[in-house]
């Protein structure tokens, strides 16, 4: 590993099976000891942390994420510790449940909380500064695993050892196994992503993977694979043409997202159990294709097509996150908006020629089903 200049050393390294690091977080037994662990993931920005919290996650039955970038947003990029402690590690350490909006998502019209249940076996605090010294008091000593200056490529190699690599360390099973069919290989981009479309889809897919809920921008995603603009929006049509199972490519102006296809929706919704919103009013749905269809938009502008004032309408769709203003204070639509629609992009919205020749906007059929 490279370190810069300013950086410590740290170490010794040594590469380990995702199971060892679960272990080490549930005791030998494999089993918890019925207090709460709060684990901080911290490093460097673009190190993995996100992808191997997400990992411990899956491992660990019923442990918890909290990002310190969902934290911060429109906060403090370091100033944000107060938010966490008071917000979220004394209320666990309380014992009672987390449902915590920080100040900045309240005043920018982001909707949710960051929900963490009591019963949480683990939880998980991951982002750069996670492991900083005004929150080790409230960190767990015993369980906590603070992982610094992981390269982007060393949470890969924390695997978790297969159920056939356990076997074939005995030599019977293993020459057993070695007779039974073979899986095919598993298919390989090796091309350049400068230079080959489906190996730039290949790399959009990878870096997208590991940003999670964050996303990339097509500025950092061409900075990360050294491509032009062309073969990125060509690598986009590709994936718009062949996503992968289960999974799509979400596009917000030049924000761009790998989110479960619409097509999951009702098995995901089941898993997590999230109940069904209520409808939307037939008020918001024409303000919410209002904004849609001519985005950005002033509330004055809205109002001036509707005929009537639409603060009601409005207000609901800011809480629930369909709509927000940018920073010239303009309403646009935002992801929320493209997965309630099933769209990967504002491109894929159905034509309304008589939109684009009116600002009247009478009839809002499209989006009924939206609710």
């Amino acid at each position: 590993m490279t370190l810069a200049a300013d950086e410590p050393a740290a170490g010794p390294w040594r590469v380990a099976p995702l199971s060892d690091l679960v272990a080490v977080l549930l005791g030998a037994s494999g089993l918890l000891v019925g207090w709460l662990r709060i684990i901080a993931i911290d490093g460097r920005s673009r190190s993995g942390k996100t992808m191997l919290a997400e990992r411990l996650r899956t491992a660990v039955p019923g442990a918890e994420v909290v990002h310190t970038d969902d934290i911060a947003w429109w906060h403090s990029r370091f100033g944000w510790c107060d938010l966490i402690i008071d917000g979220v590690l004394e209320t666990l350490h309380g014992g009672q449940s987390v449902h915590y909006q920080p100040p900045a998502w309240r005043s920018h019209g982001r909707a949710g909380h960051i929900d963490v249940p009591a019963k949480a076996p683990v939880v998980i605090i991951e982002g750069v500064g996670a492991a900083r010294r005004e929150l080790t008091h409230l960190l767990d000593a015993g369980g906590r695993e603070v992982l610094r200056s992981l390269t982007l490529a060393e949470p890969t190699t924390i695997a978790r050892r297969s159920a056939r690599a356990r076997a074939l360390l005995g030599p019977r099973v293993g020459k057993a196994l070695g007779v039974a069919s073979v899986r095919p290989p598993r298919p390989v981009v090796e091309d350049d992503p400068r230079t080959d479309t489906r190996a730039a889809a290949a790399h959009i897919i990878g870096i997208l993977c590991v940003t999670a809920s964050q996303g990339a921008t097509v500025k950092e995603l061409r900075a990360a694979t050294g491509m032009t603009r062309e073969r990125l929006e060509a690598a986009y049509e590709y994936l718009l043409e062949q996503p992968p199972l289960g999974l799509a490519v979400q596009r917000q102006r030049d924000d761009l997202f790998l989110v479960s296809a619409a097509e999951v929706a009702p098995s995901i919704e089941r898993h997590l159990g999230n109940p069904r919103s209520a409808p939307l009013s037939n008020a918001a749905l024409q303000v919410l294709a209002i904004v849609a269809y001519k985005q950005p938009i002033t509330r004055a502008g809205i109002d001036r097509i509707r005929g009537s004032t639409s603060d009601g309408a409005l207000d609901t769709l800011l809480v629930r996150g369909l709509v927000k203003f940018d920073q010239r204070r303009l309403l646009v639509t935002t992801r929320a908006f493209l997965d309630l629609a099933c769209l990967r992009d504002l491109a894929d919205l159905p034509p309304l020629p008589d939109l684009a020749a009116s600002d009247q906007l009478n009839d809002v059929s499209v989006l009924t089903d939206f609710s």
